[in-house]
């Protein structure tokens, strides 16, 4: 457990020892002027926290690792007990120390949130420049198996099937704190404590440190495990979480495509990998619907095992289906029906339906959701929930009703408030509207509107307006979901015609219960309006979310990138393929 020292006789000594080296160093500060101090600090820190014989003092690095993006493949821990350094494939390492330092008995929303602080504190400490570990008979170590730094004990301390699935579950998430001077965010050491006289939910905040039994508390409320983190962590967190749309399973986002196959009611899907590469098939056979009936896609992890599946909504017949096409490291498999509006128990008599997807009940799977409008209550919508449990969906389940007005409004799932889970947001175009719908007299132009989760998991709160753009109107602009900014909450950019083939790029960015916009590019050229499609992924894996456009090049279709370095984009070529029908395609 970081932070701690050992708890036996030689422990005890040591701590005398740095008691006095404590008391040494607050009298030599006293002598020192203030530009002396912050240098003192940096090496009582290093004097509090490295001495433990016989190893010898840090050099430079050990695994130097560079990325703050990909996690190390390994660690390399001094066994001080057995008197030498083992190197451990870092995932097995935190699976262990999460073992070793959380219980089981531990809610998994803080376990969960328990990994994240294992990993990323030793993950800190294996990069270079981070390092301040040492040498033992010649060979490097980053971290001590002792709670000097993480309990590491693999023969007495082994992990559960609890643990590993919050390692698991949180996998992909790396924290980072923004600041007006780096808005990216800065990759930080974290921090985490049992908390004796912290145990309720929130008390004890530092901003650096994560209590063990707060975070319990804090789960038995209802907090998701990002939720926590935020608690405790600080209000300038970013949580970034990667491969939100990793479709071929290489933990890199890639942007897909559908289109028409030889037959008529055949359809392909396409991916174009984030490294740049060609357009390919991960199919060995066409999906078996018409691209004519499709209403609607989703690109989540419904099945939890890290890889995106899409969903399309369909029409068919005798109404509406939800077909899910699983995805993989050996590709697409048959698409499957795991929703039949027709099905004599799970039947649904709506039209006019939207398919949004979103984690409605933070278990680390992603559910969907279909918006539809209330028959008879013009302006109103009501949102169906359709839970995954890994291998289908659950009976929908009506779980909210308001002043949204689906037929003049696009909706998205997502999470808006940061807390872990789902919340419904619709950007809605009153310009054209029904004059009668509700609450349209409050919201003319176009209006952002959010439904945000209960932290507690106990349905949602009231709709609320997060902005208002009355000076514009939905045919002159084209709104997206992304997440420009990697704070883990998602936002919305609105490409904004500027011309006959430029954009004027705008981030509203959520955070506080509002959006707040903010200007990320004025492109003059290179966006032909007309039939212009949009969709977002992290395409060169920085960890913020970029937009990526469809526009027609002759018969084919142009791929262009608008790279989000948080604050601005950047507009680049991506990829042209001329036997791409750009009339027909349809990003996903």
């Amino acid at each position: 457990m970081p932070l701690h020292g050992p708890r036996n006789a030689v422990g005890r000594a040591w701590n005398a020892a740095r008691i006095r080296h404590l008391q040494y160093a607050a009298r030599l500060m006293r002598r020192l002027p203030a530009a002396g101090v912050g240098a003192l600090i940096v090496a009582l820190a290093a004097g509090i926290f490295l001495q433990t014989a016989p190893a010898t003092e840090a050099a430079s690095s050990c695994t130097g690792w560079k990325s703050t993006v990909v996690p190390p493949l390994h660690i390399n821990v001094l066994r001080t007990a057995l008197g030498r350094v083992d190197t451990v494939p870092f995932r097995r390492y935190v699976e262990f120390v999460l073992a070793a330092e959380w219980g089981p008995s531990n809610p998994p929303e803080a376990l969960a949130a328990g990994a994240v602080a294992i990993r990323q504190y030793a993950w800190y400490h294996a990069m270079a420049g981070h390092w301040r570990g040492g040498r033992y008979g010649g060979t490097c170590y980053d971290v001590r198996d002792t709670n000097v730094d993480q309990v590491y004990q693999p023969a007495t301390k082994t992990p559960t099937a609890k643990h590993r699935a919050a390692v698991e579950r949180s996998w992909s998430v790396t924290l980072r704190k923004h600041s007006r001077k780096d808005p990216s965010g800065r990759f930080f050491l974290t921090s985490y404590n049992g908390g004796s006289t912290s145990r309720a939910c929130g008390s004890g905040v530092t901003g650096w440190k994560l209590w063990q039994r707060g975070a319990a508390d804090c789960a038995a409320e209802g907090y998701s495990f990002e939720a926590i983190l935020r608690t405790y962590y600080g209000p300038n967190l970013r949580v970034v979480t990667m491969g939100r749309h990793d479709l071929d399973g290489d933990g890199r986002d890639d942007i897909g495509v559908f289109v028409g196959g030889a037959g008529p009611d055949t359809t392909y899907p396409l991916v174009l990998p984030s490294q740049g590469d060609t357009l390919r098939t991960l199919s060995d056979e066409p999906l078996s619907f018409p691209l004519s009936g499709l209403l609607g896609q989703a690109t989540a992890d419904l099945t939890g095992d890290g890889t995106a599946d899409l969903a399309v909504l369909m029409r068919t017949a005798s109404g509406v289906q939800i077909r899910v096409v699983r995805a993989g490291k050996s590709g697409f498999a048959r698409a499957e029906v795991w929703w039949d509006s027709a099905a004599p128990d799970r039947g649904l008599s709506i039209t006019e339906v939207q398919l949004v997807t979103a984690d409605w009940d933070a278990d680390g799977k992603a559910d969907l959701g279909l918006v539809a409008p209330v028959p008879g209550a013009p302006g109103t919508a009501r949102l169906y929930e359709l839970r995954s449990d890994g291998a289908g969906l659950k009976s929908p389940e009506p779980a909210w009703e308001g002043a949204i007005d689906p037929r003049n409004a696009t909706v998205y799932g997502g999470d808006f408030n940061g807390d872990g889970r789902g919340d419904l947001a619709a950007v809605e175009d009153h310009r054209g509207g029904d004059p009668t719908a509700a609450g349209h007299e409050r919201r003319p132009g176009l209006a952002f509107v959010v439904v945000p989760s209960r932290r507690d998991g106990e349905g949602f709160g009231p709709v609320a307006v997060w902005y208002v753009e009355r000076a514009l109107a939905g045919d002159a602009a084209l709104p997206v979901e992304a997440d420009v900014d990697g704070d883990g909450r998602d936002d919305i950019v609105l490409l904004v015609r500027n011309g006959e083939t430029g954009l004027t790029v705008y981030l509203y960015r959520a955070g506080g219960g509002s959006f707040t916009r903010s200007m990320l590019a004025r492109l003059a050229a290179g966006f032909p309006w007309a039939g212009l499609k949009a969709g977002a992924a992290d395409l060169d894996g920085n960890g913020f979310e970029d937009v990526f456009v469809l526009s027609a090049a002759g018969s084919g279709t142009r791929f262009r990138a608008l790279l989000s370095s948080a604050t601005a984009v950047a507009a680049t070529d991506w990829e042209s393929d001329r036997d791409l029908d750009w009339s027909t395609a349809s990003p996903f």
